[in-house]
């Protein structure tokens, strides 16, 4: 169940009928993602979990968390809680989440002398004039509003490191317009080889990816 506004919630999936659909209409697998500690003793899905386990099939408790995790319609409190004392650069918290671990990385690898801007135009990273970009690519770096969700950079120096981007999983999703926008970034970026991360907001395992990109920096 990913995570937006319009997915159904875990209470919202309890119903024996909603379950009852799911299971009947899998063909090859059906695979349930719930966590242990939000599970509603007593319901349905507890229930077909205990069956699951019952007959030996396959239940995996994940070991990689996501910062996005917060982003559940059931976490609102305690998104309210983590974000309430950090600063906001975004008025979207996926964005105020990723900011929030980026500075927490670079607080522990401050030997790096590292820093991050947020919402950094693509045209004062590369320079849009430059052969090397298509005619498609360049007028999209012209555009104002596009930029990198964060870049970090070499404070001795203002050098640039690396570009971080933050897909909302139903905005940036294959065949949108923003996706089409997000292959055009890609080419630019790849043609100079500057490194570009993007994060899924349905995704997981940001903290280990960024910081093995640090470390590789």
């Amino acid at each position: 169940m990913p995570p937006s506004s319009g997915r159904t919630s875990l209470v919202g999936f309890l119903a024996a009928n909603f379950i009852n659909v799911a299971i009947t209409r899998a063909k090859k697998h059906f695979i349930l993602v719930a966590t242990d500690n939000k599970m509603p003793k007593g319901s349905n899905t507890e229930a077909l979990i205990d069956y699951i386990r019952y007959h030996s099939k396959a239940i995996v408790h994940s070991h990689i968390n996501s910062v996005f995790d917060l982003l559940y319609k059931n976490a609102a409190e305690e998104r309210k809680r983590y974000l309430g004392d950090k600063k906001q650069i975004s008025e979207f918290d996926s964005e105020n989440l990723m900011y929030s671990l980026i500075m927490k990385l670079l607080e522990e690898h401050e030997e790096q002398d590292l820093d991050v801007v947020p919402h950094y135009p693509l045209r004062y990273i590369f320079n849009p004039e430059s052969s090397i970009f298509s005619t498609e690519e360049s007028s999209y770096m012209r555009k104002d509003g596009t930029h990198v969700d964060f870049l970090i950079y070499k404070r001795i120096g203002k050098v640039p490191k690396l570009a971080i981007e933050v897909d909302g999983w139903h905005y940036h999703k294959k065949g949108s317009r923003q996706s089409e926008r997000d292959q055009i970034k890609d080419s630019i970026f790849s043609k100079l080889g500057f490194p570009l991360i993007r994060f899924a907001t349905n995704g997981s395992g940001e903290k280990e990816v960024l910081e093995n990109a640090l470390k590789n920096m």
